[in-house]
C-alpha cells in the first residue's frame, strides 16, 4: 500500500476531530436554565450562590451531575467543568463538602446535618441555609482552603 493514499484520508480524520473538539469546547446557551439542563441531561437549578463572575449551582433532578460553576459572558451561559469536589466526615451527622473551582481561588462548601446547625469559620462566611433541603447549608469563601482554614459547627471547631 502506498503510504500517501493513508495520510491524506488520516489528515482529514484528524481535521475532523480537531474541529468536534473545538465546537464542543466552550459550548455556550442563551439562558442559565438551558445551561443547567443541557450539561446536566435534564437537571433543573436548585440552590445557587454567587460566585465571582458566575454561580454555582446546586442541580436536582439529574443522575449525571449535582452541582456546577457557570459563568456568563457576552450574554451567554457557560459551563466550566474543572470542578472538583472533596468531602470531609467531620462528624457522625456531619459532611462538609468542598468544592473547588478551576482556575479561581476559591471555594464552595456544603454542609449537610441531621439537625439544624449553627455555623461559622475564620473567614467570616456567610452560610445560607438551602430552601428545599433540611439542614443543609452553603457558603462561599473567596480563597482556596488550606490547613489554616477553621470551620465552628455547633461550637466545635474543625480544620478540613
Amino acid at each position: 500500500m502506498d503510504k500517501n493514499k493513508i495520510i491524506g484520508p488520516f489528515l482529514a480524520l484528524l481535521a475532523v476531530i480537531a474541529v468536534l473538539l473545538i465546537i464542543n469546547f466552550k459550548k455556550s446557551y442563551p439562558t442559565l436554565k438551558e445551561a443547567v439542563r443541557a450539561t446536566s441531561r435534564g437537571g433543573e437549578i436548585g440552590d445557587r450562590i454567587d460566585c465571582n463572575q458566575g454561580e454555582y449551582i446546586f442541580i436536582k433532578n439529574s443522575n449525571v451531575m449535582t452541582s456546577g460553576y457557570f459563568y456568563q459572558e457576552n450574554n451567554k451561559w457557560y459551563y466550566e467543568s474543572g470542578t472538583t469536589k472533596k468531602d470531609y466526615q467531620v462528624e457522625d451527622n456531619i459532611l462538609v463538602s468542598v468544592y473547588y473551582l478551576k482556575g479561581e481561588d476559591v471555594s464552595v462548601l456544603e454542609i449537610i446535618g441531621d439537625t439544624e446547625l449553627n455555623i461559622k469559620d475564620s473567614e467570616k462566611t456567610d452560610f445560607i441555609k438551602k430552601k428545599k433541603e433540611d439542614n443543609q447549608y452553603m457558603g462561599f469563601v473567596n480563597k482556596k482552603i488550606d490547613s489554616n482554614y477553621i470551620i465552628t459547627i455547633n461550637e466545635k471547631d474543625y480544620n478540613l
